[in-house]
């Protein structure tokens, strides 16, 4: 992990190519939902205009309504997936264990996974290097992030129940949860 972080050159790209994906279906529905109100519209003002409409064009108006609902549909379903997969395409899955729910007196086992931001894998990994243990002033330096972004961050992982941060003077000693540290 040279630079303070974790993305691989796999990860990045990949969600690079996940939001174009986004940008494309949104343009997608926005052009098929521009082209159904147009051709609307010119049906309208020409049926209003000539008092009566052709079969020719009522088929016509029809057929490039179908296409482009179409269109929107299938633009819209791909968005909806794309933006699902965003989520969790820089992330990795810290731990992957089993966890027991009770539901009206049963016990059934589920799988629990916990997904970490690219700086919060970094910020895990500089405190397993360091024994579990750092202040948090030193791991701003150390992963080249503001205090403010860092503070976020380790707010996000305490609220995970990954770290534990203990006040020392001006600063807080930032502890990694000792069954995280192991694995």
């Amino acid at each position: 992990m040279k630079g303070g972080t974790l993305m691989g050159k796999s990860r990045l790209p990949e969600r690079n190519r996940l939001f174009r994906m986004l940008i494309f279906y949104g343009i997608s529905l926005l052009l098929s939902l521009l082209v159904i109100v147009i051709s609307t519209t010119v049906f309208s003002v020409l049926a209003f205009v000539e008092g009566t409409v052709s079969s020719s064009l009522f088929y016509l108006y029809l057929g490039v309504l179908a296409c482009n609902i179409l269109v929107a549909a299938f633009s819209l379903a791909g968005a909806i997936r794309t933006y699902g997969r965003i989520s969790t395409a820089g992330s990795r899955v810290l731990f992957a264990g089993t966890e027991n729910t009770r539901t009206e007196g049963n016990v059934s086992q589920g799988t629990a996974e916990m997904y970490l931001t690219a700086l919060e894998s970094s910020v895990v990994d500089a405190l397993k290097k360091n024994s579990g243990r750092a202040l948090q002033s030193q791991l701003a330096l150390s992963l080249g992030t503001s205090k403010a972004t860092l503070s976020r961050t380790l707010t996000s992982l305490e609220n995970k129940g990954v770290v534990v941060r203990v006040r020392k003077g001006v600063t807080n000693e930032v502890i990694l949860d000792s069954e995280i540290s192991s694995k």
